[in-house]
């Protein structure tokens, strides 16, 4: 379980938020498309199933966990992720401190992607690279920088996060903010949280 947390953040973010400005010459303009889409996570003792809102420096996903229907707001631009729990009009703010899109760039540089074939995900033409390393594995990503499949090795067997449903242009600013009425308290403020 120690190296699947570490994996499933790179995923989740590449998949989530696409990998920006990563070897230009041999990938498309990863990172720079809107859109929505349905999203699941399965292996790894895990299954997850739920919808991602994208824009450029920021990026919404919500889910239902252990009976409880939790989203998460990643704002790049205001360097916070917030969790918010709606059905108990809660949220918990992390500061985050270096754009995550950067972070999952550099890692999967390190992982060496290399393009081995096309293959069709949910009607999208995409582009398999197999990396290796820390983050092996197979990630197929659309011509317009769209991750929609990613399958890694953990040491639990594999983890894939699937895209689907994928609806591209513009999305509502408002999905990015927290409603009205939630209570948002800074991870600090919560007990057992420390920095």
């Amino acid at each position: 379980m120690h190296r699947v947390l570490p994996i499933l953040a790179l995923v989740s973010m590449l998949i989530g938020l696409g990998v920006p400005g990563l070897r230009a010459a041999d990938l498309p303009p990863l990172g720079q498309t809107a859109y929505s889409a349905d999203f699941s996570m399965t292996g790894a003792a895990m299954e997850m199933r739920g919808t991602v809102h994208r824009a450029p420096g920021a990026e919404r996903r919500e889910m239902v966990l252990q009976g409880q229907r939790q989203v998460m707001l990643m704002r790049a631009t205001q360097g916070e992720m917030i969790m918010l729990l709606p059905e108990a009009s809660l949220a918990m703010r992390l500061p985050m401190r270096s754009d995550p899109r950067a972070e999952a760039a550099d890692a999967f540089a390190r992982a060496e992607p290399q393009a081995v074939g096309r293959e069709t995900v949910d009607g999208e033409a995409t582009t398999i690279y197999e990396t290796s390393g820390e983050a092996a594995g197979r990630f197929w990503v659309t011509d317009d920088g769209i991750v929609m499949r990613a399958r890694v090795e953990t040491d639990e067997g594999p983890l894939v996060i699937e895209l689907s449903d994928v609806r591209r242009g513009p999305q509502d600013p408002a999905l990015f903010e927290v409603p009205q009425g939630i209570q948002i308290m800074d991870a600090e403020q919560m007990p057992g949280m420390t920095q």
